[in-house]
């Protein structure tokens, strides 16, 4: 899969009410593609993007890993 160098999204975060308090969601749409994500809490958020990004400086993201690590 090749690395892609730039990355763009639109975040929209709101405050909805919970069973017991009022939490944090987000919906980050890519720029590119269209494509919509959402989650349910900020941590949800970060861990997307901790999956995808945080191995860039190393050449591949958490799913590339992944996948290289099935297939060994």
């Amino acid at each position: 899969m090749p690395i892609t160098s730039y990355a763009s999204y639109m975040l929209r975060l709101r405050r909805v009410q919970d069973v017991e308090r009022q939490v944090w969601v987000a919906t980050m749409q890519s720029v590119g593609s269209g494509e919509e994500r959402s989650f349910l809490s900020i941590e949800a958020l970060a861990a997307f993007l901790l999956g995808e990004y945080a191995e860039c400086g190393k050449g591949e993201g958490r799913r590339e890993a992944n996948s290289s690590a099935e297939q060994e």
